[in-house]
């Protein structure tokens, strides 16, 4: 299996380490993006970074001037993290800056922020300076999710609901890189097929984890995916712009035909998230689960729109 062949057995420390880093690190960024609260008309969107957060707790309140103070301490280890001596990988590289050009891109060239009343162009240049630098290096990326941070809070204040779904897997995959890169400074034996197995792990845990509450949001484990009738979404979604070409009558007999699978789309959907679990079992498997993800992904945007 993919576990047997790499061997954890004097990574257990530094694995076990870099998930529970992960895990706070993961939820003060959440805390972060959700309490972050913007004045309008300012030069600058980084100023809210030194504004105190709306929280009972000191560590909450001042949670943006920590994680900037931490990324600027990173930055110190520029001589010990680097894609040479953290990533040799050239292709899991090129991987990482994909993930962080897609971010850039979408922040860097959204639109116009109304309510605030600015475009934040300084803002802008710095994300894409910052993308150059980390290009160069991997030192730079925690000084960058602070950034992208702070430019997606902004489309989620004043009221919340913006999603990040369709980019949360990138977020974590960029806060994982830098904490095993930071922690690679000491323990030597780490290598780069932990930090694939660690980023194999937490994409399928973004499967698992909703097949598993759809379970446990059913009184009996199965009523969500009987009964839920997700053929609705057909209709919602074209409300929002999806599909506009098509004229309500086509729109009413594509929802009605879909409607006769539902039980079915959905119980595939489940276990195909539940499934997920069995990714280590061998690279076969792995394989075909991710080819899985996809179908799940393509079936769900092209039905209803939405992209995650």
């Amino acid at each position: 299996t993919l576990l047997y062949k790499i061997n954890l057995e004097h990574q257990l420390i530094p694995i076990t380490l870099i998930l529970i880093i992960f895990k706070y690190t993961k939820q003060s960024i959440v805390i972060f993006y959700q309490k972050l609260i913007f004045s309008q008309n300012s030069p600058s969107i980084l100023f809210s970074i030194f504004e105190p957060l709306n929280s009972k707790y000191l560590f909450v309140q001042y949670l943006g001037m920590i994680g900037l103070f931490l990324s600027i301490v990173y930055l110190f280890f520029y001589k010990k993290i680097s894609w040479k001596l953290t990533i040799e990988n050239k292709n899991l590289k090129i991987f990482i800056f994909i993930l962080v050009m897609f971010l850039t891109w979408k922040y860097s060239f959204s639109e116009y922020n109304y309510y605030l009343g600015s475009f934040y162009l300084v803002d802008r240049i710095i994300l894409i300076l910052l993308t150059i630098l980390v290009f160069f290096s991997p030192v730079f990326i925690p000084i960058y999710l602070v950034l992208i941070t702070v430019m997606a809070a902004q489309m989620n204040f004043p009221f919340g609901g913006y999603s990040l779904t369709d980019e949360k897997l990138f977020w974590e995959i960029l806060i994982i890189v830098s904490i095993f890169s930071f922690l690679k400074i000491y323990f030597k034996d780490l290598k780069v097929k932990h930090l694939l197995l660690l980023i194999i792990v937490i994409h399928a845990s973004n499967y698992f984890y909703p097949g598993l509450k759809k379970i446990q949001l059913s009184p009996n484990g199965y009523e969500w995916s009987l009964f839920m009738d997700l053929h609705h979404y057909f209709h919602s979604s074209h409300a929002r712009g999806w599909l506009h070409f098509i004229d309500q009558d086509k729109l009413d007999m594509f929802a009605k035909f879909f409607s006769s699978f539902n039980s079915f789309g959905n119980s595939m959907s489940t276990l195909i998230q539940l499934s997920a679990i069995l990714i280590l079992f061998n690279k076969r498997v792995a394989i075909i689960m991710c080819l899985l993800f996809e179908v799940l992904h393509i079936t769900v945007l092209l039905a209803t729109g939405i992209n995650f």
